[in-house]
């Protein structure tokens, strides 16, 4: 399956997706790394921060249990994840 993709510079290229690895169906679990490769499918529609910052968020949001809140992410997330950083995540506009 082909699909149409078009970067913030105006030129589109046509990229083949071929579906996420084929898994067990005993294992329908993704790992993180798979999660993240997921994510980059989105990198024509954003700059470089915020596709960082969503992965950041996205480890974060899969380590935590309970309520998640923006205080929550900022303790359950690594290196580049702090308070403020989840702040200018959400506040960012994604079009």
């Amino acid at each position: 399956m082909f699909f149409e993709v078009r970067g913030k510079d105006g030129w589109s290229e046509k990229v083949e997706y071929r579906g996420l690895p084929q898994r067990p169906a005993s294992d329908p679990n993704l790992t993180i790394t798979e999660i993240i490769a997921t994510l980059s499918a989105l990198s024509p529609h954003l700059n470089r921060r915020t596709l960082n910052q969503l992965a950041i968020i996205v480890e974060a949001v899969l380590a935590m249990t309970g309520r998640v809140t923006m205080l929550g992410l900022s303790r359950w997330a690594e290196k580049g994840g702090s308070y403020r950083t989840v702040q200018r995540f959400f506040k960012e506009k994604i079009d």
